[in-house]
């Protein structure tokens, strides 16, 4: 029954009891009335005191990941409602598993909750709500709505393949290089042991060895230079093909990510620079400097890099050849610049050589699908310079082998 026939039921049963008398005409008259206020009154005093709380145990996912979300609604006041239902909105990009909605009737002081599950299925920062809710009475006098302004953002990571699935070469000039020169050494890489001898730390000796030898040993580790790598991803938009932009765009961020992830697996340090925007909430001017993170070893580095590269978008920002020149030259001498764009285009290789002769080495990784200078893959002529092809993961799967030939 809507509000609509309540009215006129009440306006009708009135206007009878002005003109006939009747104690039974009064008391259903009073009764209606009675009952249409105080359930639209508590009802609304119920609607209006909700408290809803959203709960999102994961925030950072890979991109493909399901994630939960748990809402719980509380009616703290004496009033009951016999039905509220609860949405959740949820963005582009992130499909539900189950059901966000769900409908259920509220004691006093009672809480409710449900929980559903989403899939991240695009790399980003998605934000979720806000709520919405409706409730009502059981005589369908009228239906409340509104909307709770909570959010909570969900950081899908681009995709990183797996080493497996990489398959870079393991001759790969990044990192760390070996030295003969004992810079520092590498506690993380035993390459064997010898005898002690007076003046050797404590923390070397391998007291295992030790014990079947019948004499003390020591490890020896790897001696090692460190040299920085950094990773440098062109997001400029005008360097991309316009028809191919968001394809090639995506997977150029995915071979970033995978490289970050192979690097860290190997405990190498990595950073990264790229001329995309901060695909972030906006408070106050965009900004359009370059994206910079400082080569650094860890798990941490790591998800601050995968971060970086789920947060960036394509825009039409710096020349990728300034951006080369300009963050590549603050780096030390002997650092490795791996390099995603989608042309190697006469200004970029110019760059790219010019980088090599003052003691760079570079690999560069094409998305895109011209290859301007093939001379540079496979063979190079350049020494420290290197050109692979990677347009989609069949590639990125064959790029051993293409190294191994």
């Amino acid at each position: 029954m809507t509000l609509q026939y309540w009215k006129r039921y009440l306006w009708a049963i009135g206007l009878i009891a002005l003109f006939f008398t009747g104690k039974l005409i009064y008391v259903m008259f009073y009764t209606l009335l009675l009952v249409y206020l105080s359930t639209r009154w508590i009802t609304r005093k119920g609607f209006n005191n909700l408290v809803v709380k959203r709960i999102v145990p994961t925030t950072h996912i890979f991109r493909g990941e399901s994630f939960t979300v748990k809402l719980e609604v509380s009616n703290p006041i004496w009033t009951p409602l016999v039905w509220v239902s609860a949405t959740d909105e949820l963005p582009t990009g992130m499909p539900t598993i189950t059901a966000r909605q769900a409908i259920f009737a509220l004691a006093p002081k009672q809480t409710v909750s449900f929980s559903y599950e989403s899939q991240g299925k695009r790399r980003g920062v998605h934000q979720i709500g806000p709520i919405y809710l409706e409730a009502g009475d059981p005589w369908g006098l009228e239906t409340l709505r509104g909307r709770v302004d909570s959010f909570a953002d969900v950081i899908v990571y681009p995709q990183a393949h797996a080493l497996s699935d990489l398959r870079l070469p393991s001759s790969l000039p990044v990192g760390e290089v070996r030295t003969s020169q004992r810079f520092f050494e590498d506690p993380a890489r035993t390459i064997g042991v010898r005898e002690y001898k007076p003046g050797d730390p404590l923390k070397r000796m391998h007291w295992k060895v030790s014990a079947r030898a019948n004499h003390l040993h020591v490890r020896e580790f790897q001696p090692t230079i460190a040299l920085d790598t950094t990773l440098f991803l062109n997001l400029n938009s005008d360097e991309y093909e316009p028809s191919a932009l968001g394809y090639m765009s995506e997977f150029a961020i995915e071979v970033a990510a995978s490289l970050a992830y192979y690097l860290h697996q190997q405990r190498q340090p990595v950073g990264l620079v790229t001329n995309g925007r901060d695909g972030g909430p906006v408070i106050g001017e965009v900004n359009t400097k370059p994206i910079q993170i400082s080569s650094r070893k860890g798990a941490s580095q790591l998800m601050q890099i995968m971060e970086a590269l789920a947060r960036v978008q394509v825009h039409a920002g710096k020349p990728f050849t300034s951006c080369l020149t300009d963050e590549g030259r603050q780096l030390s001498w002997g650092s490795t610049l791996l390099i995603i764009t989608p042309d190697d285009t006469d200004e970029i290789v110019e760059t790219l050589l010019n980088l090599r002769s003052a003691g760079y080495r570079l690999v560069v990784f094409l998305v895109g699908n011209r290859v301007l200078h093939p001379e540079y893959l496979l063979t190079s002529p350049v020494s420290g310079l290197t050109f692979y092809r990677v347009r989609h993961s069949g590639e990125l799967e064959a790029l051993s082998h293409r190294a191994a030939g």
